[in-house]
């Protein structure tokens, strides 16, 4: 497992994930934090003044090694998502970085090399006939994806975002993260923010095929399909990672509950999981909340 640390001043959260983990719980407080200071990272935002002097300096860090903007993409997914606002972001546009590694893959190289000649044949002509001559910027890649304005076609008509349903423009972003992180080596890593009132089992299994890419999925609740306590992370009153079952049990522990065993106290939060009518996931709750 890999073990992701988002920290801001004396708030510490350690997430340990393979690929995915649910990010579970009613503390909204807590989860935007967890976004803000990623956000904030990627961004490449410098902390304020106030953040410096209070000592809330934002720091994410991957199995010890500290990440800046340059070490990793981030997106958030949601059903907000519109091209025509993405593409406004330029340099953070996860619809551009799509074409410009489209674009840079072998077969368009050509084209993009006739564009040029194209270019350079214009020139000439340019200062053959005017006093005033320039010259056109090599075409690039990153250029001509700046120059598309893409659509949604699935069938015979164009449609916008708007024609979409909410599974739709998930899985529309999930698809270019997808291309983006298969096609582009010079990427380490990205992070992605899914946030969905409800995760389907498809887009579930869209985010679990997603290569180089760790998901922070925000749930208000845990999904039938995944009793697998280990990829839930609690925000309530604690941050609780359940792949650590020694935090667990401890936890459990320390608020007077006297357990037989580790793997006991491990019962304890599946049944507050997956089994909220047992005793055990009563106790759990009055700790949690």
């Amino acid at each position: 497992m890999k073990k992701l640390t988002i920290s801001r001043g004396k708030e510490k959260y350690e997430i340990q994930m393979d690929s995915y983990k649910w990010i579970c719980g009613s503390n909204l407080k807590m989860k935007f934090e967890l976004v803000r200071t990623l956000q904030q990272i990627y961004q490449g935002i410098k902390p304020s003044e106030y953040a410096e002097e209070n000592g809330l300096l934002p720091i994410i860090s991957l199995d010890g090694r500290k990440l800046s903007s340059k070490d990793f993409l981030f997106y958030r997914v949601n059903c907000n998502y519109s091209l025509s606002s993405d593409l406004k972001l330029t340099a953070r546009s996860l619809a551009l970085k799509y074409y410009e590694t489209l674009f840079s893959l072998p077969e368009y190289k050509d084209t993009i090399d006739t564009f040029n000649i194209l270019y350079e044949a214009f020139t000439d002509e340019i200062v053959a006939n005017s006093p005033l001559t320039g010259r056109f910027n090599a075409m690039t890649p990153k250029s001509l994806a700046k120059l598309i304005s893409p659509f949604y076609l699935p069938g015979e008509s164009v449609m916008n975002e708007f024609d979409l349903s909410s599974d739709e423009i998930i899985e529309l972003q999930l698809n270019m993260i997808h291309f983006i992180s298969k096609n582009d080596c010079t990427i380490p890593l990205i992070i992605i923010v899914v946030e969905m009132d409800e995760v389907s089992e498809h887009i579930f299994h869209l985010i679990n095929q997603l290569p180089n890419v760790l998901s922070l999925m925000m749930v208000q609740q845990p999904v039938s399909f995944d009793k697998d306590l280990s990829k839930y992370y609690l925000c309530e009153k604690y941050a609780l990672d359940l792949a650590n079952e020694n935090d667990c049990y401890y936890l459990i522990c320390d608020n007077q509950f006297k357990l037989l065993s580790v793997k006991e106290g491990y019962d304890y939060m599946e049944k507050y999981l997956f089994n909220k009518e047992h005793e055990a996931a009563g106790l759990i709750e009055k700790l949690l909340k």
